[in-house]
């Protein structure tokens, strides 16, 4: 017995540790080897613009409420409790997002951790490693050319962070909930306080982005009909008693499709909802995603999925035991969600921008549940054959070598994929201009930013027509300067060339 209790506090401290580990390696990872620096318009204007948290009918995006409300404040706090010891506001923004991308994704292994040991009775070991097996597949799943490799959690700018990733992440966060039969009725057994804090947590959740709150929608979707179809084949229940017990999932549905027509009509939607429904071209680009996936691990991830419904169907032919019960229903569950989410996604970018569908960060919500159902099959296997438990470490650890295969390294996250040594210095510069003329007291600045590609409209990522009012306001708002200060956009190509020169000079470009 004494020896049974040290092995279990030990086993206890290595999970502990290897969280701490996942943890600090997606901060080292966001932090220095592709840190979120801001650099192009959109970052310096949603970094300090507030918009009302409520779906706003006819706005450019309206019910992007999560995204618009949480980057500035993030904003905020980096300007008012980090700048104050780094002295350096590009930094201080990019060490919070570093923090905030470790948190979630922590938050997202120990929740899928809890699912495989509540829900299906696994160890504490195999739990983990399911967990940490799905976020290597991040990483591993693309990592597959000489250069500018995509990854799942990858985006353009810091504001598509908060877009597309940010949102993907807490969706998977809480799909994962409705998926553990011991927690799925968390929010009925709650106390009225708890309630609603997890209905402000749904609220944020649904008013997201479409692109990933698919995500919620989808799960919630799969497992209402799932029920609907158990019940009527059991207890023959009526479909009406069934939406009475799961209320809370037919109304994030009802509250979806209500997000749903508020983006239809939106601006963004307006601008780009002319368009005929091109899904062949949007086909076409999803089909060039999927071939940049590793082949190793591709065939590995659909041999395990095949396997396990073949031995479940073996095990099963007869008789359906108790214990494979839930992994069928999860297993329905699952594979449903991903039907629904990969035809919604390819019908919305066809009818939007089809390169979308081509997007690994817009495609995340597919990819994401994809990696469950490898999981739960995973886990199923290890269940019945213990050659599994033997093979599944090996798996792990391959997957993680190929992960941080530094000769096939990972596109920057920016929209120009410039090293983020260059963005940081080019930031910096632009702050230094600004905060110069503020110290000098002059109310106008003539800030020369380079030339941006050839075909980039407005001199994007560095637009004439806006930049300078959003790097003004936003320092303005952060404390950084007095006052606001009419900066005017000087294109000076000449800085392209210093740029490039006084990084190569300074130090060595590294990418992971």
């Amino acid at each position: 017995m004494r020896k049974w209790f040290v092995c279990k506090n030990f086993n206890e401290q290595l999970i502990l540790l290897i969280t701490i580990g996942l943890f600090l390696g997606i901060f080292i990872f966001f932090y220095f080897v592709h840190p979120l620096f801001l650099f192009d318009g959109d970052d310096w204007y949603y970094i300090y613009n507030y918009r009302k948290p409520i779906p706003i009918w006819g706005g450019w995006n309206p019910t992007r409420i999560f995204p618009e409300v949480f980057m500035p404040l993030v904003g905020y706090i980096s300007a008012y409790f980090i700048y104050p010891f780094l002295h350096d506001y590009i930094l201080s923004v990019a060490l919070l997002c570093s923090v905030l991308m470790a948190s979630l994704v922590t938050i997202l292994y120990i929740s899928i951790k809890q699912l495989f040991v509540e829900a299906f009775n696994a160890s504490e070991n195999i739990a983990c490693a399911l967990g940490i097996f799905i976020i290597l597949l991040h990483f591993a799943l693309f990592k597959t050319r000489d250069s500018d490799s995509t990854f799942l959690l990858i985006a353009n700018d810091v504001a598509c962070y908060f877009f597309f990733v940010i949102p993907g992440l807490i969706n998977g966060i809480v799909s994962v909930w409705f998926l553990n039969h011991k927690k799925n009725r968390f929010f009925y057994d709650s106390q009225p306080l708890k309630k609603g804090c997890i209905v402000v947590m749904l609220y944020f959740t649904i008013f997201s982005n479409l692109y990933d709150s698919i995500i919620l929608a989808s799960v919630s979707f799969s497992c209402l009909f799932i029920s609907i179809l158990r019940e009527q084949v059991i207890s023959k229940k009526s479909i009406l008693f069934i939406f009475k017990r799961e209320y809370l999932q037919v109304i994030i549905l009802i509250i979806w499709g209500i997000s749903g027509i508020f983006e239809m009509n939106g601006g963004r939607a307006g601008e780009i909802g002319k368009n005929i429904l091109r899904f062949q071209d949007t086909w076409n680009n999803f089909i060039a995603l999927i071939k940049q996936i590793d082949h190793t691990i591709g065939a590995v991830t659909l041999f395990v999925i095949i396997l396990s419904v073949i031995a479940c169907f073996y095990k099963n032919h007869r008789s359906i035991y108790e214990e494979d019960k839930l992994f069928i229903r999860t297993f329905c569950i699952l594979t449903l969600s991903l039907f629904v989410t990969v035809f919604f996604i390819l019908i919305v970018s066809a009818k939007s921008i089809p390169e979308y569908g081509g997007s690994a960060g817009c495609m995340y919500a597919a990819f994401y549940i994809f990696f469950l159902i490898v999981a739960v099959a995973f886990s199923y296997l290890i269940r019945e054959f213990k050659i599994f438990v033997v093979m599944f470490p090996l798996m792990i650890f391959f997957t993680l070598i190929i992960s941080t295969n530094s000769l096939k390294p990972f596109a920057e996250s920016n929209q120009i994929n410039i090293p983020h040594q260059i963005c940081f210095r080019i930031s910096q510069d632009f702050i230094r201009q600004v905060v110069a003329a503020d110290k000098d007291g002059n109310n106008e600045l003539l800030l020369r930013v380079p030339k941006g590609p050839k075909d980039a409209p407005d001199n994007w990522p560095h637009p004439i027509s806006c930049l300078g009012y959003r790097i003004s306001h936003a320092l303005f708002a952060h404390g950084i300067i007095s006052k606001p200060i009419l900066v005017k956009i000087v294109v000076d190509e000449k800085l392209n060339k210093l740029y490039y020169t006084q990084i190569s000079k300074t130090m060595s470009i590294h990418r992971f």
